[in-house]
């Protein structure tokens, strides 16, 4: 297993064949994907980072509709989002701090049950800033009314992984 952290560093823009759905692209998402591609392909996370502080539902949803190679990277964008000093200190523009928040670990718990192979070789990299979000729902402003608990999305995380014998 590589060290936390490791991955963020050493992956590179992911390139145009690895954008590719191949053969089990399905028509329906079409639009979806290509909204993805056409904001984030050839972008480095420094350069995305501006999407998600303006618009991280849409954000979500685009990393959400891309192919695997390009999700195990740019949601290391989210993570930086999410791990910037704007988000964590309540960063209310439009909510984008506590609806990134939420999406953030809606994704991760979504990607698992039904991707888990999307997401399971970067989970060990992602897992300090899921555990830091669950745990840390004020510091978001993220109203447990409106959000629902985060920890109980954590739990919920945790017993995909567990089920899928990588971490308890």
């Amino acid at each position: 297993m590589r060290g936390r952290g490791s991955l963020q560093v050493s992956r590179s823009i992911p390139t145009e064949d690895e954008w590719s759905w191949g053969s089990t692209e399905c028509p329906f998402f079409y639009l979806d994907i290509n909204h993805a591609r056409e904001k984030f392909i050839g972008k480095s996370i420094e350069e995305v980072l501006p999407y998600f502080f303006g618009a991280v539902l849409g954000a979500q949803e685009d990393i959400s509709h891309m192919p695997p190679i390009p999700f195990r990277y740019y949601i290391f964008a989210f993570t930086r989002f999410l791990m910037s000093e704007d988000a964590r200190s309540g960063y209310s523009r439009n909510s984008e701090a506590q609806d990134g928040a939420s999406s953030f670990l809606q994704l991760v718990r979504n990607t698992l049950r039904d991707r888990p192979d999307f997401i399971l070789p970067v989970m060990e990299d992602l897992l300090p800033t899921v555990e830091f979000v669950a745990t840390h729902q004020d510091v978001y402003e993220a109203d447990k009314d409106i959000y629902g608990s985060f920890l109980d999305l954590l739990k919920e995380i945790k017993n995909l992984l567990a089920a899928q014998n990588r971490w308890c």
